[in-house]
């Protein structure tokens, strides 16, 4: 059993890679940096299913085990174009800045047309705490990125923007979704 602690309680911030290739480097441990994630948060979602005894009229005696679906909602406080390329599915370099630009179209050449998968441009995504031998950090494995649901781009004078993002974790080729603890135990 553990002690209370204050020291252990989790308060942090943390950045975001894509693609990290090894954990033991420092940030962005060998990926492309996207930025620092803000409010964020994790669910996880398991499906099971109840095994209900009829002998005892119905009552819920055990459960199988089914899978899970994780998801992480947050939002970029900072953000560059490998964020912006990485997040949303039609960009295009622009033509005077030579920055990222979104692009919103169903139709075009290079654009990503209505019907195709997303998982199309799915990546290893690890978020990074600024604490790695204190807080934990979460390496999804093959994390689908979205626009979060309610997309909203906020900006006010009195309170620093922010980019609402959403990865949803799908099973890698060895059936992994996502790992969360300290990253010197962690591997990829």
């Amino acid at each position: 059993m553990s002690l209370a602690n204050t020291r252990n309680l989790w308060r942090f911030t943390a950045a975001i890679c894509k693609s990290p290739t090894n954990l033991a480097t420092a940030f962005p441990h060998g990926g492309d940096a996207l930025g620092i994630i803000g409010d964020f948060v994790f669910t996880s979602e398991p499906n099971n299913v109840s095994v209900e005894a009829e002998e005892y009229g119905g009552v819920v005696c055990d459960y199988v085990r089914g899978g899970e679906k994780a998801v992480i909602t947050g939002v970029l406080r900072t953000w560059d174009d490998d964020a912006i390329s990485a997040i949303f599915p039609n960009t295009a370099t622009g033509s005077g800045s030579n920055r990222q630009l979104i692009k919103s179209q169903v139709a075009g050449s290079g654009m990503t047309k209505p019907g195709k998968l997303a998982s199309a441009g799915s990546f290893p995504l690890l978020i990074s705490s600024d604490a790695p031998d204190h807080n934990p950090s979460l390496l999804l494995y093959n994390a689908i990125p979205l626009i979060d649901t309610q997309v909203r781009l906020s900006s006010s004078p009195a309170v620093e923007g922010g980019l609402a993002v959403a990865f949803h974790a799908a099973p890698d080729d060895e059936g992994k979704l996502y790992h969360m603890g300290l990253l010197e135990d962690m591997s990829l």
